[in-house]
Protein backbone atom coordinates (compact mmCIF):
# COMPACT_ATOMS: atom_id res chain seq x y z
CA UNK A 1 0.00 0.00 0.00
CA UNK A 2 2.98 2.54 1.08
CA UNK A 3 4.28 1.56 -2.25
CA UNK A 4 1.60 2.32 -4.58
CA UNK A 5 0.57 5.34 -2.40
CA UNK A 6 4.25 7.02 -2.79
CA UNK A 7 4.35 6.40 -6.79
CA UNK A 8 0.92 8.30 -7.55
CA UNK A 9 2.63 11.40 -6.31
CA UNK A 10 5.53 11.60 -8.58
CA UNK A 11 3.63 10.59 -11.87
CA UNK A 12 0.76 13.73 -11.14
CA UNK A 13 4.26 16.21 -10.32
CA UNK A 14 5.42 14.66 -13.84
CA UNK A 15 1.78 15.63 -15.61
CA UNK A 16 1.71 19.31 -14.00
CA UNK A 17 5.08 20.24 -14.56
CA UNK A 18 4.35 18.60 -18.26
CA UNK A 19 1.70 20.86 -18.30
CA UNK A 20 3.86 23.85 -17.08
CA UNK A 21 5.82 23.84 -20.22
CA UNK A 22 3.14 23.28 -22.38
CA UNK A 23 1.23 26.53 -20.82
CA UNK A 24 4.51 28.55 -21.60
CA UNK A 25 5.39 27.40 -24.68
CA UNK A 26 1.86 28.69 -25.73
CA UNK A 27 3.42 31.88 -25.40
CA UNK A 28 4.90 32.24 -29.12
CA UNK A 29 4.66 36.20 -28.82
CA UNK A 30 7.88 38.44 -30.12
CA UNK A 31 9.39 41.75 -29.45
CA UNK A 32 8.23 43.57 -33.12
CA UNK A 33 8.65 47.72 -31.66
CA UNK A 34 9.80 48.87 -28.51
CA UNK A 35 10.98 52.24 -26.93
CA UNK A 36 7.40 54.04 -29.22
CA UNK A 37 5.96 56.82 -28.22
CA UNK A 38 1.63 56.05 -27.17
CA UNK A 39 0.25 57.15 -30.17
CA UNK A 40 3.00 55.35 -32.58
CA UNK A 41 2.37 52.28 -30.54
CA UNK A 42 -1.85 52.93 -30.78
CA UNK A 43 -1.53 53.49 -34.66
CA UNK A 44 0.54 49.82 -35.02
CA UNK A 45 -1.97 48.27 -33.11
CA UNK A 46 -4.84 49.32 -35.11
CA UNK A 47 -2.70 48.66 -38.17
CA UNK A 48 -2.10 45.28 -37.57
CA UNK A 49 -5.49 44.60 -36.33
CA UNK A 50 -7.35 46.06 -39.68
CA UNK A 51 -5.47 43.08 -41.16
CA UNK A 52 -6.23 40.32 -37.88
CA UNK A 53 -2.86 40.09 -37.14
CA UNK A 54 -2.77 39.83 -33.30
CA UNK A 55 -1.00 42.69 -31.48
CA UNK A 56 -0.30 43.98 -28.39
CA UNK A 57 0.74 46.89 -26.12
CA UNK A 58 2.57 46.76 -23.40
CA UNK A 59 3.97 49.67 -20.80
CA UNK A 60 7.80 49.50 -20.32
CA UNK A 61 10.54 51.51 -18.65
CA UNK A 62 11.50 53.44 -21.85
CA UNK A 63 8.39 53.59 -24.00
CA UNK A 64 5.76 50.99 -25.28
CA UNK A 65 6.47 47.58 -26.56
CA UNK A 66 4.82 45.83 -29.25
CA UNK A 67 4.88 42.09 -29.45
CA UNK A 68 3.17 40.05 -32.51
CA UNK A 69 3.05 35.94 -32.98
CA UNK A 70 5.94 34.65 -33.93
CA UNK A 71 4.54 33.26 -37.03
CA UNK A 72 3.18 36.72 -38.11
CA UNK A 73 6.55 38.80 -37.43
CA UNK A 74 7.20 39.12 -40.81
CA UNK A 75 4.00 40.13 -42.62
CA UNK A 76 3.46 42.48 -39.31
CA UNK A 77 7.28 44.41 -40.76
CA UNK A 78 5.85 44.70 -44.56
CA UNK A 79 2.65 45.51 -43.52
CA UNK A 80 4.03 48.24 -41.05
CA UNK A 81 6.48 49.66 -43.64
CA UNK A 82 4.01 50.01 -46.07
CA UNK A 83 1.84 52.25 -43.96
CA UNK A 84 4.87 54.41 -42.79
CA UNK A 85 5.20 53.06 -39.25
CA UNK A 86 6.65 53.26 -37.12
CA UNK A 87 7.04 57.00 -37.86
CA UNK A 88 10.54 59.02 -38.42
CA UNK A 89 10.78 61.11 -35.10
CA UNK A 90 11.75 64.29 -36.60
CA UNK A 91 13.67 67.30 -34.79
CA UNK A 92 12.30 70.33 -35.07
CA UNK A 93 14.02 74.51 -34.93
CA UNK A 94 14.74 74.21 -31.15
CA UNK A 95 15.93 70.45 -31.23
CA UNK A 96 18.41 71.59 -33.88
CA UNK A 97 19.49 74.99 -32.04
CA UNK A 98 20.00 73.83 -28.83
CA UNK A 99 21.75 76.40 -26.56
CA UNK A 100 24.81 74.17 -25.93
CA UNK A 101 27.80 76.50 -25.51
CA UNK A 102 29.42 75.79 -28.00
CA UNK A 103 30.46 78.30 -30.55
CA UNK A 104 29.30 77.48 -34.53
CA UNK A 105 31.22 78.48 -37.95
CA UNK A 106 28.55 79.80 -40.17
CA UNK A 107 28.96 76.88 -42.33
CA UNK A 108 27.67 74.56 -39.57
CA UNK A 109 25.04 77.03 -38.89
CA UNK A 110 23.58 77.14 -42.03
CA UNK A 111 23.79 73.27 -42.19
CA UNK A 112 21.48 73.02 -39.25
CA UNK A 113 19.87 75.56 -40.57
CA UNK A 114 18.90 73.57 -43.92
CA UNK A 115 18.71 70.35 -41.71
CA UNK A 116 16.21 71.69 -39.19
CA UNK A 117 14.34 73.19 -42.52
CA UNK A 118 13.81 69.65 -44.51
CA UNK A 119 12.88 67.88 -40.68
CA UNK A 120 9.67 70.77 -40.74
CA UNK A 121 8.49 70.27 -43.90
CA UNK A 122 8.91 66.63 -43.52
CA UNK A 123 6.57 66.74 -40.60
CA UNK A 124 4.20 68.85 -42.24
CA UNK A 125 3.85 66.50 -45.02
CA UNK A 126 3.46 63.35 -43.25
CA UNK A 127 0.76 64.58 -41.67
CA UNK A 128 -1.34 64.63 -44.84
CA UNK A 129 -3.48 61.54 -44.92
CA UNK A 130 -2.68 59.37 -47.59
CA UNK A 131 1.52 60.17 -47.24
CA UNK A 132 3.67 57.07 -45.57
CA UNK A 133 6.72 58.94 -45.81
CA UNK A 134 8.39 62.37 -47.27
CA UNK A 135 11.72 63.45 -47.89
CA UNK A 136 12.75 67.09 -48.34
CA UNK A 137 15.90 68.28 -49.66
CA UNK A 138 16.12 72.28 -49.96
CA UNK A 139 19.01 74.12 -51.60
CA UNK A 140 19.50 77.53 -49.62
CA UNK A 141 20.31 81.05 -52.10
CA UNK A 142 23.94 80.99 -51.54
CA UNK A 143 27.06 82.86 -53.30
CA UNK A 144 29.77 80.52 -53.85
CA UNK A 145 32.33 83.02 -54.32
CA UNK A 146 32.88 86.65 -54.55
CA UNK A 147 32.04 88.36 -57.20
CA UNK A 148 29.95 85.15 -58.77
CA UNK A 149 26.11 85.23 -59.07
CA UNK A 150 23.64 84.40 -56.25
CA UNK A 151 22.68 80.41 -56.67
CA UNK A 152 18.74 79.92 -56.88
CA UNK A 153 17.14 78.11 -54.59
CA UNK A 154 15.82 74.70 -54.97
CA UNK A 155 14.15 72.08 -53.77
CA UNK A 156 13.37 68.13 -54.13
CA UNK A 157 10.69 66.44 -52.73
CA UNK A 158 9.97 62.48 -52.18
CA UNK A 159 6.64 61.70 -51.49
CA UNK A 160 5.83 58.07 -50.48
CA UNK A 161 1.91 57.25 -50.60
CA UNK A 162 -0.49 54.47 -50.06
CA UNK A 163 -2.53 52.77 -52.68
CA UNK A 164 -5.30 54.50 -53.66
CA UNK A 165 -4.18 57.81 -52.85
CA UNK A 166 -4.28 60.66 -55.74
CA UNK A 167 -1.17 62.25 -55.89
CA UNK A 168 -2.41 64.05 -58.71
CA UNK A 169 -4.99 66.35 -56.26
CA UNK A 170 -2.07 67.23 -53.87
CA UNK A 171 0.86 68.05 -56.57
CA UNK A 172 0.21 71.78 -56.44
CA UNK A 173 -0.77 71.63 -53.02
CA UNK A 174 3.01 70.34 -52.07
CA UNK A 175 4.44 72.79 -53.87
CA UNK A 176 2.97 76.08 -52.96
CA UNK A 177 3.91 74.27 -49.33
CA UNK A 178 7.66 73.62 -50.17
CA UNK A 179 7.64 76.91 -51.96
CA UNK A 180 5.98 79.01 -48.91
CA UNK A 181 8.41 77.35 -46.23
CA UNK A 182 12.01 77.72 -48.25
CA UNK A 183 13.19 81.18 -48.42
CA UNK A 184 13.95 82.02 -51.93
CA UNK A 185 11.77 79.64 -53.31
CA UNK A 186 8.92 81.73 -54.34
CA UNK A 187 11.30 84.25 -56.42
CA UNK A 188 12.70 80.90 -58.43
CA UNK A 189 11.55 79.49 -61.71
CA UNK A 190 8.38 76.63 -60.51
CA UNK A 191 10.23 73.55 -62.17
CA UNK A 192 13.09 74.54 -59.38
CA UNK A 193 10.85 72.26 -57.14
CA UNK A 194 10.97 68.68 -58.27
CA UNK A 195 8.09 66.24 -56.52
CA UNK A 196 8.26 62.52 -57.31
CA UNK A 197 5.70 60.32 -55.96
CA UNK A 198 6.30 56.74 -55.33
CA UNK A 199 3.87 54.51 -54.49
CA UNK A 200 3.67 51.88 -51.77
CA UNK A 201 3.78 48.62 -52.01
CA UNK A 202 0.25 47.25 -53.66
CA UNK A 203 0.46 43.95 -52.46
CA UNK A 204 -0.72 45.12 -48.94
CA UNK A 205 -3.93 46.52 -48.53
CA UNK A 206 -4.60 49.98 -46.87
CA UNK A 207 -5.63 50.06 -43.40
CA UNK A 208 -9.26 49.50 -43.08
CA UNK A 209 -11.66 49.44 -39.93
CA UNK A 210 -11.14 46.86 -37.48
CA UNK A 211 -12.98 43.77 -37.51
CA UNK A 212 -15.43 42.99 -35.11
CA UNK A 213 -13.74 40.87 -31.93
CA UNK A 214 -15.46 38.04 -33.17
CA UNK A 215 -14.04 37.73 -36.66
CA UNK A 216 -10.78 38.86 -35.71
CA UNK A 217 -8.26 35.94 -35.63
CA UNK A 218 -9.85 32.21 -35.21
CA UNK A 219 -6.10 31.46 -34.02
CA UNK A 220 -6.57 33.52 -30.86
CA UNK A 221 -9.57 31.81 -29.81
CA UNK A 222 -7.96 28.46 -30.15
CA UNK A 223 -4.97 29.43 -28.34
CA UNK A 224 -7.20 30.87 -25.61
CA UNK A 225 -9.49 26.90 -25.41
CA UNK A 226 -5.88 25.16 -25.18
CA UNK A 227 -4.19 27.71 -22.30
CA UNK A 228 -8.07 27.17 -20.36
CA UNK A 229 -7.55 23.36 -21.11
CA UNK A 230 -4.05 23.03 -19.33
CA UNK A 231 -5.42 25.10 -16.24
CA UNK A 232 -7.65 22.90 -15.94
CA UNK A 233 -5.61 20.06 -16.43
CA UNK A 234 -3.24 21.62 -13.82
CA UNK A 235 -5.89 22.42 -11.55
CA UNK A 236 -7.13 18.69 -11.58
CA UNK A 237 -3.21 17.61 -11.15
CA UNK A 238 -3.17 19.48 -7.90
CA UNK A 239 -6.30 18.74 -6.24
CA UNK A 240 -5.32 14.70 -7.56
CA UNK A 241 -2.17 15.67 -5.51
CA UNK A 242 -3.18 17.11 -2.07
CA UNK A 243 -6.21 14.25 -2.05
CA UNK A 244 -2.78 11.82 -2.30
CA UNK A 245 -1.16 13.23 0.30
CA UNK A 246 -4.31 14.12 2.82
CA UNK A 247 -6.17 10.81 2.07
CA UNK A 248 -3.48 8.84 4.59
CA UNK A 249 -3.96 11.49 7.46
CA UNK A 250 -7.81 11.89 7.00
CA UNK A 251 -8.74 8.40 6.70
CA UNK A 252 -7.51 6.62 10.19
CA UNK A 253 -10.00 9.79 11.62
CA UNK A 254 -12.74 9.01 9.73
CA UNK A 255 -11.98 5.19 10.82
CA UNK A 256 -12.50 6.45 14.51
CA UNK A 257 -15.56 8.55 13.80
CA UNK A 258 -16.94 5.25 12.21
CA UNK A 259 -16.07 2.88 15.26
CA UNK A 260 -17.38 5.32 17.87
CA UNK A 261 -20.69 5.63 15.35
CA UNK A 262 -21.16 1.99 15.82
CA UNK A 263 -19.97 1.39 19.11
CA UNK A 264 -22.56 3.81 19.96
CA UNK A 265 -25.54 1.74 17.82
CA UNK A 266 -24.63 -1.32 19.87
CA UNK A 267 -24.66 -0.13 23.26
Amino acid sequence: MLEGRSAKPPIIVACAVAGCFALGGCSNAVELYTGLTEPDANDIVATLSSQRIEATKTSAKQGFVITVPQDEFGPAISLLRTNGLPRSAYAGMGDVFKKDGMISTPTEERARYIYALSQELERTLTGIDGIVMARVHPVLPERLAPGEPVQVASCAVLVKYRPGWDSSLYEDRIRRLVISGIPGLSNAPSNNVSIVFVQADPGLAPPSAVPAPAERSPRGAAQALTVLALVTALAAAVVALCWDWLRPRVRPVLDRQTSRSRKTRRA
